[in-house]
């Protein structure tokens, strides 16, 4: 099955950063610029020269970029990253569709479906086709086992698997937090990025080195893995209820 870049760059983002779905679609060409300007030489006539960007990004390891923004949901402030291969997939993406028609504006959707902001229905397409690729199924009748919120579930107990502060994971997920300790993290970004570095082995499939097939293949592998350790979870649930009858 074909990944085309667009889709393999919206995968690799949620999956390496926890951004909700909704997140997803709302975000900007801007906020991926301020993401990675830190990687970037530029000056203020070359911020939609993606052609200079798009090399100098490819020849970099190790860009993480840093999200900053208003959970849209809840209105509450997260802060959260992505990995190096999820921003080396988006500038594939974003330089594909340049050649097409180039970007000219800070406020333009980062990923677009038919000239416009990508759509609930065009995301959850693309997971479809996932789940029916790896032969995932479906949790009942009318909801397939992989939606777009299962990544950021996958992203959260990744970090807890890799003993990261649960504080953290909880900023990076915007989920509401003492005031005073947000002001603290968002002041002390570094401090956030070293806790996100702790986990990023486990959120990332930058060691494969085929671009396209291989690194989906480890991703359905997870969505397996995590399936199977629902099932169990589910069982013993069930096994606990019936001791208690």
């Amino acid at each position: 099955m074909h990944c085309n870049l667009r889709d393999k760059a919206i995968i690799l983002l949620q999956f390496s950063s926890g951004l909700r779905a909704s997140e997803i679609r709302q975000l900007t060409y801007g906020q991926f610029f301020i993401a990675v300007k830190e990687y970037i030489t530029f000056n203020n006539n070359e911020i939609f020269n993606i052609n200079k960007i798009y090399h100098q990004l490819k020849n970099k390891d190790n860009i993480i970029g840093i999200w900053n923004s208003i959970e849209s949901e809840t209105d509450i402030d997260y802060l959260t990253f992505n990995s190096s291969e999820s921003n080396k997939a988006i500038i594939d993406y974003l330089s594909e569709r340049n050649n097409k028609k180039p970007i000219t504006s800070f406020d333009e959707p980062l990923f677009i479906g038919n000239g416009k902001q990508i759509g609930e229905h065009t995301l959850s397409a693309i997971y479809r086709r996932i789940n029916t690729r790896a032969g995932l199924g479906s949790r009942n009748e009318k909801r397939n086992f992989l939606t777009s919120n299962i990544p950021r579930k996958m992203f959260e107990r990744a970090l807890l698997n890799s003993d990261v502060e649960y504080l953290v994971i909880k900023l990076m997920l915007g989920y509401k937090i003492d005031n005073i300790k947000l002001a603290y993290y968002k002041n002390n970004p570094e401090i956030l990025k070293k806790e996100y570095l702790k986990g990023l082995r486990n959120i990332t499939f930058e060691e494969i080195k085929i671009v396209t097939t291989d690194r989906y293949d480890n991703i359905i592998n997870e969505l397996k893995i995590e399936k199977e350790e629902r099932i169990k979870l589910e069982n013993r649930i069930k096994k606990l209820e019936n001791n208690n009858l």
